[in-house]
């Protein structure tokens, strides 16, 4: 009922959808800036688009989120759906935070985030467990990751990939943003996906033979 009101240009609030997930009021608002740092991470509103390929996106241009169709779906043959709905939700309010604090990303940044990804898919390749296996399997999908002939990362090819399948192999992304965006999706990833948060706290990463 919610999705399918067509008086409301497809515009959602926020707070009435997680109530309709059956997310307690406590962490409602604590999403919604009654937390320690007093930072509010959700918008009050989103929209809801039906012809959407992906979950979920950020629209930087309007600074407006959109929740499609597919991510109901999913969401509802999922073990918990109203968890894999707040984690999209955040997901895409980290992207607008990022914007709307206008975090640069000077070569420093971008290099420290690249190491680490890098770091994250050697240790990945290494990893026999079963644990292991289901999180590599999940950033193959997310970051359409290429490997060479010895089966170790290109992670040249693999950013040239994610943006050609994302954004279409039309699209007129510098080598410069297309490093950026891909580096910001592996930022957000990193502390919004749980099992991806536990697998990091988890592993000691070495780069080249150091730790990082």
């Amino acid at each position: 009922e919610l999705l399918n009101n067509d008086k409301n240009d497809g515009t959602i609030s926020v707070r009435e959808l997680l109530e309709n997930t059956d997310t307690n009021d406590e962490y409602i608002d604590m999403l919604f800036g009654k937390n320690s740092h007093n930072v509010k991470i959700l918008a009050d509103t989103i929209k809801y688009d039906k012809d959407g390929m992906h979950y979920a996106r950020y629209d930087k241009d309007t600074n407006t989120i959109y929740l499609h169709k597919n991510m109901f779906d999913d969401a509802d043959a999922d073990s918990n759906p109203s968890a894999f709905i707040r984690r999209n939700l955040i997901h895409e309010n980290i992207h607008r935070m990022i914007v709307d604090n206008k975090i640069r990303y000077d070569d420093k940044l971008i290099n420290d985030l690249l190491d680490t990804f890098k770091a994250t898919i050697e240790a990945l390749v290494k990893d026999d467990s079963k644990f292991g296996k289901s999180i590599k399997r999940g950033m193959d999908d997310t970051f359409h990751i290429v490997y060479d002939e010895n089966g170790n990362l290109d992670i040249d090819k693999t950013i040239n990939k994610f943006i050609n399948d994302i954004y279409g192999e039309n699209n007129n992304f510098s080598k410069n943003k297309a490093v950026t965006t891909f580096v910001e999706e592996w930022l957000v990833e990193s502390i919004t996906q749980s099992n991806l948060i536990s697998y990091l706290a988890d592993t000691k990463f070495a780069l080249n033979g150091k730790e990082i």
